[in-house]
């Protein structure tokens, strides 16, 4: 009996040794998929760090300092999700620092990302009318009005800038 139970002490030990090897690679596995995890998880609150100071930055109207947050969000982390909409926010610093030649390339860089991104289309749009291009921005007013169609913004600037451009006839 003593036997019996010294052979079954045996065999469960090296049940218990193979067992551990083959989930040696699982947990190892497991172990660099919670590491990926929590260095998604730091990426997030550090760009939610970010977000919130370039928040506060632009509501106390230093466009310039808030423009930095985003610049070192898209420097930083390019592949952060929402990075489209970075470049917005970055373009609407921008536009309130009145650096209309910046604010269509960073505007670019989010259509860029995303095509039909009405926002950006409009505001492009805004942009070249701006500065005198109407063409370019009958161009992105369509695409606006087009990418949204219900909204009524992008239509009334295409009447403006048909209306400007006949005047330049």
């Amino acid at each position: 009996m003593k036997r019996l139970i010294n052979l079954a002490v045996v065999i469960l030990a090296a049940i218990a040794l193979l067992s551990n090897a083959a989930c040696k690679p699982y947990l190892e596995k497991l172990d660099e998929e919670s590491k990926k995890k929590q260095i998604s998880a730091d990426i997030n609150d550090r760009v939610e760090e970010l977000m919130q100071n370039a928040k506060v930055f632009a509501q106390s109207e230093s466009y310039k300092l808030a423009a930095e947050e985003y610049r070192t969000i898209i420097a930083d982390y390019p592949e952060f999700g929402a990075i489209a909409e970075v470049y917005y926010n970055l373009s609407q610093m921008q536009l309130a620092m009145d650096d209309r030649d910046a604010q269509i390339k960073t505007l670019h860089e989010v259509t860029a990302r995303i095509p039909n991104h009405s926002r950006a289309l409009f505001d492009l749009s805004e942009a070249y009318f701006s500065k005198g291009n109407y063409a370019k921005a009958e161009e992105f007013a369509l695409l606006a009005r087009d990418a949204s169609p219900d909204d009524t913004a992008p239509v009334q600037l295409l009447e403006r800038i048909r209306s400007k451009r006949q005047g330049l006839d």
